[in-house]
C-alpha cells in the first residue's frame, strides 16, 4: 500500500506536468492538484502540504530547473522527459526547501516514482541526477542551513 505521502508526490508530480507545455495560472496548478488528490482519496490533512508543493514549484521554477540543467551530464534540460522534469523539479523542492526530510528518502520515494511513471532506465538516469545534485556542497550547505 502507498503512503499518504507517496501519493502526495504522485499528485505533485501530476499536477506540474502542464507547466512543461505552457504558462499555466497557479490557480489552474491548484484546480489540477485538487483534481489529483481527489481522484487518489489522500486524506485531507495532506492538502495544504500538497499546495505548498505546487506553489513552490511554481514559484521557484527558474532556479530548479537551473540547478537541474548544472547537474545534467551530456544531456540538455529539453531532452529530458517531461515526467522526470516534474519529478526532478519535486526532488530539488525538497532538497531546498524541506531539510526535514532526509535526502535517501527524496532519492527513493524519486526513484519508485520514477519506475511507476516512467521505467528502470528512468529511474538510474534520475537518481544519478540527485546524486550529483547531493553532491554539490552550495546546495547541501542551503539545505543545512534552512
Amino acid at each position: 500500500m502507498e503512503t499518504p505521502l507517496r501519493i502526495l508526490r504522485e499528485c505533485v508530480v501530476e499536477s506540474t506536468f502542464q507547466i512543461n507545455f505552457s504558462d499555466v495560472s497557479q490557480d489552474m496548478l491548484i484546480f489540477s492538484l485538487e483534481d489529483s488528490m481527489n481522484f487518489k482519496k489522500l486524506p485531507k490533512k495532506y492538502y495544504s502540504v500538497a499546495y505548498e508543493y505546487v506553489v513552490g514549484i511554481n514559484q521557484n521554477r527558474q532556479l530548479i530547473d537551473a540547478i537541474i540543467e548544472k547537474h545534467l551530464e551530456n544531456w540538455t534540460f529539453s531532452r529530458l522527459g517531461n515526467i522526470e522534469k516534474c519529478i526532478l523539479r519535486m526532488s530539488v523542492f525538497e532538497i531546498l526547501k524541506k531539510p526535514e526530510i532526509p535526502l535517501k528518502v527524496i532519492f527513493d520515494e524519486s526513484v519508485e516514482i520514477s519506475k511507476k511513471y516512467c521505467d528502470d532506465e528512468s529511474s538510474k538516469f534520475v537518481n544519478g541526477i540527485l546524486d550529483r545534485i547531493s553532491r554539490d556542497s552550495d546546495i547541501i550547505s542551503h539545505k543545512a542551513s534552512d
